[in-house]
């Protein structure tokens, strides 16, 4: 019988707001939880939406206006305001800058006022910002194969300006194919290093811009890191802890995750920071400590 492991309660979404559609959600790097509540516009007009913030107990709620992102993500910014993105490329209003270049990220204030936008260069895997302000972003196997661009180098590090700081690629299987592309879907983004997985990439430990690759099993949805401890859960319930190598990710244990009464978990939402990997469910965060 596989062991059990029972996750903390981290942050719940104000009982006022659960009638409410949730747009997306995530948990920034300091561990704020964040929910963006509205409707999706069935126009290609611009939409409001409001953002709730659940840290440490207390709630503050920020209405946003002026929305482009018809499938959006978000993440927080050091210095109070946000980034939000449309994970495929937007159609409609405003979908290119004077440049003719596709813009799909939108920086608000803390007020919830759009300031600028810019591309990221392909769909999204997923983003997460650091806390010296920078954006990270993995890309889809979609951009993989349909864009020729930033995304072509499966992850990359961008400031909020639109200003492309750094990218890393997958050795291609064969070099004289000038085409191959890369993808990224798990990002670990804490304040001195990111962690990076994907089943192109495998696992990557970056620090300072240096790159260090290991072997790990595909099927991971999020992952948490502590020294040599590597945590990941596959979007089923299901933990899997693993020793860290010179080249690879070693299993060394299997749990099964539950809410903290035990029962299963409802949702394969997930994302870490650091040591923390924080699972939501429902209409609250959970989260794990290694």
């Amino acid at each position: 019988m596989e062991t059990t492991l029972p996750l903390a309660l981290h942050a719940h979404l104000p009982s006022r707001h659960h009638w409410r559609r949730v747009l997306t959600t995530t948990v920034d790097a300091t561990g704020r939880a964040h929910w963006l509540l509205g409707e999706r516009s069935r126009t290609p007009e611009p939409y409001s939406a409001l953002l709730v913030t659940v840290a440490d107990g207390s709630v503050h709620e920020t209405e946003l206006h002026g929305l482009a992102a018809r499938s959006p993500v978000l993440d927080a910014l050091p210095e109070g305001g946000f980034v939000i993105a449309d994970k495929n490329f937007p159609v409609g209003w405003d979908a290119r800058d004077a440049s003719g270049r596709d813009v799909q990220a939108q920086i608000f204030t803390p007020r919830g006022r759009p300031t600028h936008r810019f591309s990221l260069g392909g769909e999204l895997g997923c983003l997460h910002t650091d806390q010296n302000g920078a954006i990270w972003v993995g890309y889809s196997d979609d951009t993989a194969y349909a864009y020729t661009s930033a995304g072509a180098a499966g992850l990359a590090r961008w400031d909020i300006g639109g200003a492309r700081q750094w990218t890393h690629a997958a050795k291609p299987a064969d070099p004289s194919r000038e085409n191959d592309r890369s993808y990224c879907d798990v990002l670990n983004v804490d304040q001195d290093s990111t962690w990076a997985f994907s089943a192109d990439l495998g696992l990557l430990g970056i620090h300072a811009d240096a790159v260090t690759e290991r072997h790990i099993s595909a099927g991971i949805r999020a992952l948490a890191v502590h020294d040599e401890t590597l945590a990941h859960c596959d979007g089923t319930g299901r933990l899997t802890l693993c020793t860290l190598t010179r080249d690879r990710a070693e299993p060394v244990g299997a749990y099964g995750l539950t809410r903290p009464d035990g029962s299963p978990l409802g949702s394969d939402r997930a994302v870490g920071h650091g040591p923390n990997l924080y699972v939501h469910d429902g209409v609250a965060w959970y989260v794990l400590e290694l």
